[in-house]
């Protein structure tokens, strides 16, 4: 099951009810683990950044409009990215299949570490500042902006790659 850690500002976007929050801490059994979202602006516009917990592998989404189907929608278009993403990195189709076997099913929860909240203001400034340095949103590559947010080395991760952690981990299963 995909669980969706939301930050506040996510919560409020998607009008999430408290009712619709897990309220405890479920143990995640899935390989990578949960994945953090915050709303963020890049150029006035509303972007989600995804954060892997246990690999601090993230992306950015745009192009949504707010809408009451939005939280509904959100797993289709955090799968879709999430492909879109580790295609590119050529993860093998077993890894893959693996992982979308898990992420069938998604549920949203309250964020819970302050230290990968950190990571993704860090990571939120990095995109915005490569956007900008690429000349803004009509002329970058957000793919290219991505993997080179993913090739940066992470403190929290004793200064490795968070693609290579990624790469590590999904190659248990390949």
């Amino acid at each position: 099951m995909l669980t969706l850690k939301c930050t506040k500002n996510v919560q409020d976007y998607l009008s999430l009810m408290s009712s619709e929050l897990m309220n405890h801490e479920l143990l995640d059994s899935t390989l990578l683990g949960a994945w953090y979202v915050n709303l963020i602006e890049i150029e006035r516009k509303k972007h989600f950044l995804f954060v892997n917990e246990r690999t601090l592998i993230s992306f950015v989404c745009g192009g949504f409009k707010k809408s009451k189907n939005l939280k509904h929608d959100m797993h289709n278009l955090f799968i879709s990215q999430l492909l879109t993403f580790f295609k590119e990195l050529d993860f093998s189709l077993k890894s893959l299949d693996a992982l979308m076997a898990e992420y069938e099913n998604i549920t949203f929860s309250k964020t819970t570490s302050r230290s990968i909240l950190g990571s993704m203001n860090d990571l939120a400034q990095l995109y915005r500042h490569y956007v900008w340095f690429d000349g803004g949103l009509n002329s970058c590559d957000m793919n290219e902006i991505i993997l080179r947010v993913n090739n940066t080395p992470q403190a929290n991760l004793g200064h490795k790659y968070s693609i290579d952690t990624a790469k590590a981990m999904l190659l248990r299963i390949a």
